[in-house]
């Protein structure tokens, strides 16, 4: 089901490919199945993730926050991928302060968080070239963070970097309520994608399932449908499959 990586070209902008029928609604099966994932604990903050890059994670924490905001639910939209920031450009917005600014105590969330144009839809950006990720996105001040949070909004959704290239999203989803890994079809290495769910579990992220980007068969467009593989099929980290790629790596 999934080849080799290769290059993306003609990508549509992502706030076009968000606001498509299609994405909205298949977002809207994403939030459902984020809703009904739990019973002992409410789902209220979710890292969005991805084996490797060029996988579509913004998009898809783009169009899930819509989707919250669309159900009348207050959202909050985080940039917690440091290393690339995107979500700034693509919501055209550009606060004055950041998510470091916030944990250092130089602004309050009041300053920092904007409201979007899009319905009860809020943002929190990231400051560029943080030079310590790692070392914020693991601080008791970060956990912190994501607590107060739970008092504000009903929803925060955290677009992190990819498993495969640094360790932030491992790290964030230990204190997120959930995380989704976001693969694409026709492009997600299958052996990659196994490995960046095992790292999760690993590092004792709360794994909602993977989210299944641009797949065509199911949805007959060429953005959407939502579906939970990896978790359907649990994968023993002690699994030749598992161990097989360990080796490798």
């Amino acid at each position: 089901m999934f080849g080799k990586s290769k290059k993306i070209k003609n990508l549509r902008p992502m706030t076009e490919v968000c606001e498509s029928e299609v994405m909205r609604n298949a977002a809207g099966v994403l939030l459902a199945n984020i809703e009904y994932s739990s019973v002992d604990k409410k789902i209220q903050n979710v890292v969005v993730t991805s084996a490797a890059p060029n996988e579509g994670k913004s998009t898809v924490a783009m169009s899930l926050a819509m989707a919250i905001g669309a159900k009348g639910k207050k959202c909050l939209l985080i940039e917690g991928d440091l290393r690339r920031r995107s979500l700034c450009a693509a919501l055209h917005a550009h606060p004055k302060h950041g998510m470091h600014a916030v944990l250092r105590g130089d602004a309050t969330l009041e300053e920092t968080v904007v409201e979007t144009n899009y319905k009860n839809l809020w943002f929190l950006d990231a400051e560029p070239g943080i030079p310590n990720p790692e070392e914020i996105l693991s601080s008791q001040k970060f956990a912190d963070l994501l607590e107060t949070l739970r008092g504000e909004y009903d929803f925060a959704v955290i677009d992190m970097s990819p498993v495969g290239a640094f360790p932030d999203a491992l790290l964030a989803g230990r204190v997120a309520d959930g995380t989704i890994v976001v693969i694409r079809e026709g492009v997600t290495d299958k052996r990659a994608a196994m490995l960046a769910v095992e790292q999760l579990r690993g590092a004792g992220a709360h794994l909602l399932g993977t989210a299944m980007n641009f797949q065509t068969r199911a949805s007959g467009g060429s953005y959407g449908y939502y579906g939970y593989y990896y978790e359907e099929k649990q994968v023993p980290a002690d699994s030749p499959e598992v161990k097989e790629i360990l080796e490798e790596k």
